[in-house]
């Protein structure tokens, strides 16, 4: 049975009561669904905020191998060598002032010291972690960062070793991400601790969907 549409005294179609009650009550039935949606979609979201909160508020779990010390104390050890084998050079075959001299030994003081001290906040300050959302990594002296790689924006992901570190079978894992910072570097990783990360970001990559752009 279809509702009538009457025509009112001034001659204007007016529905029916029947008509209108019909008209509010879909309106209304409209109007809670999409807050309901709404409501969904802000819990999910609120979810996924706390999620990445969480993680964000902790250091990674893994620290880099114990030997990268010894990589970081001797590749500063070659920047200092260089610098003291130029001044002693000066200072060996020129009449070099007192003060010359007194500059090379606080220039070697300086040296030992920072050998001996940096290297091994660098090893507190280095974290890493993979879950299998993101890639993240810690590190920083003075200056302490953390940057995060979404698995789905990664790229590609390679391992390199150094003439250094082959010495001390370490590596350094390089996750390229589509981001306008650069590529996020994992340092200092035992050998075959990094041939084991690159291998699980590889599969971890491949399952994760994304346009890594």
């Amino acid at each position: 049975m279809s509702e009538s549409w009457p025509i009112g005294a001034d001659g204007d179609w007016r529905p029916s009561a029947t008509a209108t009650q019909t008209l509010v009550a879909v309106t209304v039935y409209f109007r809670r669904m999409a807050g309901a949606r709404a409501a969904r979609h802000s819990d999910g979201v609120s979810h996924a905020i706390s999620h990445r909160l969480q993680l964000r508020l902790r250091p990674p779990a893994h620290q880099v191998h114990p030997k990268a010390v010894l990589w970081w104390a001797l590749q500063s050890a070659i920047g200092w060598a260089a610098l003291l084998v130029g001044g002693g050079v000066v200072l060996y075959f020129t009449d070099a002032p007192l003060w010359l001299v007194i500059v090379e030994v606080a220039v070697a003081v300086v040296a030992v010291a920072e050998m001996s001290i940096t290297p091994r906040l660098q090893y507190r300050a280095h974290r890493w972690e993979v879950t299998d959302q993101a890639v993240y990594v810690q590190f920083g002296v003075l200056v302490r960062e953390w940057r995060i790689a979404p698995l789905s924006r990664v790229q590609t992901v390679d391992s390199e070793r150094g003439p250094l570190q082959q010495y001390l079978k370490l590596a350094t894992v390089t996750v390229t991400t589509a981001s306008a910072s650069g590529p996020l570097k994992i340092r200092g990783l035992g050998q075959d601790e990094a041939a084991e990360l690159v291998d699980r970001l590889t599969a971890i990559t491949e399952a994760t969907p994304g346009d890594a752009t």
